[in-house]
């Protein structure tokens, strides 16, 4: 048996606003009153929420759990706090305390490689921006001081490729440059305020099978 998408969606009038219902109502537990979701995650054991590559004092969170993580906030509507139960079938034996410091210390660890990323993105889009910019400058004064002096230069084969490959050159410094300052910033930012507002509780417990 096979479904149909096209008319399914036709049929259904699937906007995102309905799929976000289904999806809450589907998979998750909300709390309407308390403004609350409660997400589950069920791993075999400790390890596989570690970065095994890093042979460090005390183990660091790998992304597969913040990505777990991004993916739930990413989904649930905004006005929901998040909480997020991690269950081991095998805790390997680490104790609930000890894992809750585990993340609590990888979290730190990624908020300050944010502030980081966020300072380099904002130097690299300045670059580009001041780059852009003089050589915008640069192409308006060539530009006068050519055409002062040769009154036919702008028919001339060879001023035309001069000025539309410098002005195409300037048009991607500058798109590159709004780019990484506005769009990519303000995503980051973005997903960086949503993972600190609204996660709310992260529980480490053992699975028992009810």
């Amino acid at each position: 048996m096979s479904i149909d998408m096209n008319s399914y969606r036709i049929r259904n009038r699937l906007t995102m606003s309905k799929a976000e219902r289904i999806g809450i109502e589907t998979y998750f537990d909300i709390d309407d009153k308390k403004k609350e979701a409660n997400v589950n995650l069920l791993y075999d054991n400790p390890n596989e929420i570690f970065d095994m590559h890093f042979l460090s004092k005390k183990p660091i969170i790998n992304d597969v759990l913040l990505n777990e993580i991004f993916y739930a906030l990413r989904v649930l509507p905004s006005k929901y706090y998040v909480n997020f139960n991690i269950y081991f079938k095998d805790m390997n034996g680490y104790s609930e305390k000890e894992l809750e410091d585990i993340f609590v210390k990888s979290i730190m660890i990624t908020n300050a490689e944010w502030r980081i990323e966020e300072k380099k993105s904002n130097k690299v889009g300045l670059f580009f921006s001041i780059i852009g910019i003089v050589f915008l400058i640069l192409l308006w004064v060539l530009t006068a001081i050519l055409e002062s002096k040769f009154s036919d230069i702008s028919s001339m084969l060879a001023y035309r490729v001069f000025y539309y490959v410098l002005d195409i050159l300037i048009t991607v410094i500058l798109w590159e440059a709004v780019t990484i300052y506005f769009v990519k910033r303000n995503e980051d930012r973005a997903k960086h305020i949503s993972f600190n507002r609204r996660l709310n509780v992260v529980t480490f417990k053992k699975y028992e099978k009810e």
